[in-house]
């Protein structure tokens, strides 16, 4: 009689696109291990010049644009983020930097996006923020491997102008709601 070799165990796959590769990546050891379950308490200056907004620190920064959105409504889209340093990466300081720029534009009554090409060390700090009870909407759209940068990058494949973000916060945490209406059309004002 034949004998089958015995499988090795399963293996606990990843829940999303994201986590499988973020795990890929890690496997690889292309990615430092990711930390954001840790914000890094680091001091933020957000200014906003006109429909420009830019969050920075001592560790990096990330610009980000108001924009309108299709109907009249306005949303925060970030444009480009990251930090200094490669050292600081996995320290918390990129979560810095976001946490900052989300809260005070929803508190502001705008909802934070994505850009419409994220890379997988972005979507990794996304991802963190629905742990910490932010509502994130995403990823939406397909990972493919970027082969100029090196990269994974989410991006949506319907293409054309108007693409979707890859990610959306509309909500922080129920604790820092207090009389914040998002709904991307500005400040509630009553």
């Amino acid at each position: 009689p034949r004998v089958e070799p015995t499988k090795p165990p399963a293996v606990e796959e990843p829940v999303s696109a994201v986590d499988r590769a973020l795990a890929t990546s890690r496997q690889r050891g292309t990615l430092p291990r990711m930390t954001q379950e840790v914000i890094a308490k680091d001091p933020v200056a957000v200014t906003k010049t006109g429909s420009q907004w830019v969050a920075k620190s001592d560790f990096g920064d990330i610009e980000a644009l108001l924009r309108r959105q299709p109907g009249g409504t306005f949303a925060l889209q970030v444009l480009m983020s990251g930090l200094d340093k490669a050292r600081d990466i996995g320290q918390g300081h990129g979560a810095a930097l976001y946490k900052e720029l989300f809260d005070q534009a929803l508190k502001a009554g705008y909802p934070v996006h994505s850009d419409t090409t994220v890379s997988v060390e972005a979507a990794a700090i996304y991802e963190a923020f629905k742990k910490h009870g932010y509502k994130v909407e995403g990823p939406i759209g397909e990972q493919k491997k970027d082969q100029a940068a090196g990269t994974y990058r989410y991006y949506d494949s319907r293409g054309g102008v108007g693409e979707p973000p890859v990610y959306r916060i509309t909500a922080a945490p129920r604790s820092q709601q207090q009389g914040v209406a998002v709904g991307g059309s500005g400040p509630v004002t009553q």
